[in-house]
Formats: C-alpha cells, structure tokens, sequence
C-alpha cells in the first residue's frame, strides 16, 4: 500500500512515470513491472513504495512510487538490478515520461491509501505547462480541490520539481459519480480556465494493478 499524504522535497520525493504504450502490449508491461519492482523496489535502500495502475483505454500505464531523497533514486537507477529491468522493457511498443513531483496538498488535508485490489475508480491529470505558469495553475487546482465534490473519495495536487508538469492524482466511488461531477457547470468553467494556462492536458482512468506492499 503507499500513502500519498501533503509532503516537501526535504522529506521524500514522488516519481510518476506515466507510460504512452500500445493496447496490445498493456498487460505484458504491467506485468514487467510488478515482477521486477516486486523485488527491485523493495531491496533499494530509500525506496518507500511503487504503485502500478493501468488506463481503461489501454494505451496509458502509470507507477506512482516514493522515495526517501532524488539521491536515493539516482542512486537506485544506477544499480545493475535496475539496468537489467531496464532492458526488459525493449520487449514493448511504449514510451516512457518519468517526472519528479512533491505533494503540495490532498483534499481535507487527509492522506490517500493507494490499495490493490481497490474498490475506487482512479483518474490521473498530468497538465503540460511552461514553468512560469506552474504557480498561477497550482493555484488553480487548489481553489477546484478545496470544493467538496459528490462521489469523490479525495485527490492529491502535485507539482513538478523541473517546473514543467502539475499533476492530480483522485479517487472516485465510480464511474456514475466521474461523469456527473464532469458534467457541472463549475466544472466546465473550471476546464476553461485550466486550459487557459496549460500547453497539453492528459486525463484518463486508471484501475490500481498492483502495488510493491500489498
């Protein structure tokens, strides 16, 4: 299980690598990656989870892992272990765009338990931006997520450390409350104004796959 809680840089590091793959090949690197971070993962000093989810589209695969400093993870990526899974990966039409985030907040303030298997529909929002527009759209995805939304469970606002991406990671009851909260008026203003400041914007749904603790 991880748990993504409010955190800084000082106290660890969030990766998400959010994988462009072909639907044929989905499953098979979902699997690459639960058999080898299973070990992997758990064997590196610093290393605090990997959670695995898979698009409902098939053509996007993500891992949300946490580790203790960005040192920790440099040095973990540079061990022959990581350079043997790296090479199981030229199997697979897919690509990858690892970025390092921290938690700026989650909604009420309450941590997120990422579970496998999970009862909540997971949609992940990774919004391309120029640095100096991160802040003004971080800002903006406060304001949307301090609102109490019907059939969400809670969601995390994250900020990339090279300034280039703002992603949100959110939990749903299901499917029925994703399309009527899309549907609101506030909603739609709120995409709107989002737009206005991002240069691309990936939003899918995802099912947790697995993950390194459960």
């Amino acid at each position: 299980m991880g748990t993504i809680r409010a955190h800084t840089v000082g106290e660890y590091v969030t990766l998400i690598n959010l994988f462009t793959v072909n639907p044929r090949d989905q499953l098979g690197l979902t699997r690459v990656q639960l058999g080898d971070m299973y070990w992997y993962g758990k064997r590196q000093p610093g290393a605090l989870s990997a959670n695995f989810h898979r698009s409902l589209d098939g053509v996007r695969f993500f891992n949300y892992g946490q580790w203790r400093s960005v040192q920790a993870l440099e040095e973990g990526r540079r061990t022959p272990e990581f350079q043997q899974h790296l090479r199981n990966y030229r199997y697979f039409d897919m690509s990858p765009d690892p970025h390092l985030y921290e938690v700026v907040m989650t909604t009420r303030g309450a941590p997120l338990d990422i579970r496998w298997p999970s009862p909540v529909l997971v949609t992940l929002r990774v919004d391309t931006v120029e640095p100096a527009r991160q802040e003004s759209l971080v800002a903006l995805l406060r304001e949307e997520l301090a609102s109490e939304v019907e059939g969400r469970v809670g969601a995390a606002l994250h900020r990339a450390l090279d300034g280039e991406r703002v992603a949100v990671y959110t939990q749903w009851r299901g499917e029925a409350e994703l399309e009527a909260a899309l549907a609101t008026a506030g909603q739609r203003t709120f995409q709107e104004r989002a737009a206005s400041l991002a240069r691309a914007t990936d939003f899918r749904r995802y099912e947790v796959s697995g993950t390194s603790e459960d």
